[in-house]
């Protein structure tokens, strides 16, 4: 696959998954999803970033991952400077997630939980302070 290829695929149906995947997890972790239960600028969106970019990084690989976050964020006339770095930062900790599940786990792929795995570590992120919650 092309990296144009992966990335309309991303714009087409990877978003649907994801805000699937927001759902779920939310209704696990009750993460901050106000106002109106949309990841905005709140730990809802930091989630989504970081569980985007570490699925990413695992299934397509780390330059793959950085290059479709980034495209996303510099392509989005609405992004203000502030969201611009707060998802950038995001998407970077997601990468080094992968990393992580990729060392410990040198059969990931064949894993039924990796879906919950990534989870597990991004909440562990959030709640240590390592992910931006908020633009700032």
């Amino acid at each position: 696959m092309t990296f144009n290829e992966i990335y309309k695929f991303f714009e087409k149906e990877y978003v649907k998954h994801l805000d699937k995947q927001v759902e779920k997890y939310w209704n696990i972790y009750h993460f901050n999803m106000e106002p109106n239960h949309q990841s905005h600028n709140n730990e809802g969106d930091a989630f989504k970033h970081c569980y985007m970019s570490c699925e990413f990084a695992l299934w397509f690989g780390q330059l793959i991952a950085k290059k479709i976050g980034d495209k996303r964020e510099k392509d989005n006339p609405y992004n203000i400077e502030a969201e611009m770095r707060m998802d950038l930062h995001n998407n970077s900790i997601g990468r080094e997630i992968a990393k992580g599940i990729k060392k410990k786990y040198v059969f990931w792929f064949l894993r039924i939980d990796v879906d919950d795995i990534i989870a597990e570590r991004v909440m562990d992120k959030m709640r240590n302070g390592y992910l931006i919650t908020k633009p700032e």
